[in-house]
């Protein structure tokens, strides 16, 4: 990751022209927000459109690029988005969240295709770098997070609370793989590409030995079931270890659904933390 603040401002600026007609709603409510840094003059933009909104979503996008600190143009592909970064801050004790703004293709290299007229010009998203093991004592968040920037593995969340929890049980998951001995019940089923085959069982502890904590690529909570003193929850895990590939002998794309049954126990565990009950690991080939 490269800090580009040259190139930042412009593709934030461009997407802001583009997207400019949508922040009118705000040009009512600007007296109610509060500003914690001295106002910036900011010089007029040339814009193909013209109009209050259109130079309202630019200035607004031009003090969001201040806070943009990395891009992913040294691996992005030519057709790609470009993704932009800003500065991560913590979440929980484990977490730091990092605003994402994904700039559509047509915005940095022109519109090639006509199904790119529909595409959001620009788009932005949390997503949640892990600083630390969440079993692991202490730590100053406040600095991790400031320092963060592994942008290549941050996890998208289907809901803030599971991305906590899927930390938190994977971490206890991946230990026990170590020692090859769980305390709850594990299945792995490998799946090929080709519909019409069976499915075929595989090793848990090995799947499991292949992956890291950074592999979680989304977390989601599918279900909940409230006991007396505890929470019964399903959640599925994905993640996309690079070495499965290796391991199991194929030049196909793999990745791995977790999906896991944990329980938390009220005033004993916090609603990111859980005890696993069950594991089941999927395993599919994309292409």
């Amino acid at each position: 990751m490269r800090v580009t603040p040259w190139l930042i401002k412009i593709a934030i600026l461009a997407a802001g022209i583009a997207i400019g007609a949508m922040t009118i709603v705000l040009t009512h409510s600007t007296s109610g927000i509060r500003a914690d840094k001295p106002t910036v003059a900011v010089a007029p933009i040339a814009s193909p459109s013209t109009g209050s909104s259109a130079e309202l979503g630019s200035k607004l996008l031009q003090i969001v690029g201040r806070n943009l600190i990395a891009d992913n143009r040294a691996m992005r592909h030519p057709d790609g988005p470009l993704l932009l970064f800003a500065t991560p801050k913590p979440f929980g004790e484990t977490l730091c969240r990092v605003d994402v703004y994904t700039v559509a293709p047509k915005i940095v290299r022109g519109q090639i295709s006509e199904k790119e007229r529909w595409d959001d010009d620009l788009k932005v998203e949390t997503q949640y770098g892990l600083w630390k093991r969440p079993s692991l004592a202490g730590g100053d968040r406040d600095r991790a997070c400031a320092a963060y920037r592994d942008f290549e593995h941050l996890i998208r969340d289907g809901s803030v609370l599971s991305v906590a929890r899927a930390a938190f049980v994977m971490d206890e998951i991946l230990a026990q793989a170590k020692t090859g001995k769980f305390g709850f019940q594990v299945t792995c089923t490998r799946f090929a590409r080709d519909p019409n085959a069976d499915p075929a069982p595989c090793d848990p502890v090995t799947v499991l030995r292949l992956l890291k904590l950074k592999d979680i690529y989304r977390a989601e909570q599918k279900s909940e079931v409230k006991g007396g003193r505890s929470y019964i929850r399903q959640d599925e895990i994905l993640v996309a270890g690079s070495g499965l590939k290796a391991e199991l002998k194929t030049n196909r794309y793999l990745f791995a659904v977790i999906n896991v049954e944990d329980e938390q126990h009220v005033g004993r565990q916090s609603i990111d933390e859980a005890d696993v009950r069950a594991v089941k690991i999927e395993i599919s080939e994309v292409y």
